[in-house]
């Protein structure tokens, strides 16, 4: 049964984490990759990352953070959550992670920003 989101006083940004949230999830059982998705209420911060697969999940080949400081605007923050929901998606829908617009991060694990 699907959940009527806007009836429960929901945002848009908060109806987009929960997008990401499961898509995450569904891109953990159809594809290869780990992906993770953290939350962390205190500092409003969202973290995806994408790891190689299951059992090499240190290795990370995709992340990003979103925290309200770094974003000027609630537009902005809109609109980096759309981004990040859009290449989960891809994700998703190719089972490729270059083909969905992430680019492998270097060994030491930089951030890649969505």
């Amino acid at each position: 049964m699907a959940i009527d989101l806007a009836a429960n006083g929901l945002s848009k940004d908060d109806t987009l984490i929960i997008e990401i949230m499961s898509l995450a999830y569904k891109a953990n059982l159809a594809t290869d990759y780990a992906v993770f998705v953290s939350f962390d209420g205190h500092v409003s911060m969202l973290r995806v990352a994408i790891a190689k697969s299951k059992k090499e999940y240190q290795f990370k080949l995709a992340e990003t953070y979103l925290l309200p400081s770094c974003t000027a605007t609630q537009l902005e923050r809109f609109e980096k959550l759309e981004r990040i929901r859009g290449r989960l998606q891809r994700l998703l829908d190719t089972g490729d992670i270059a083909a969905c617009g992430m680019a492998t991060v270097p060994e030491c694990h930089d951030l890649f920003i969505l």
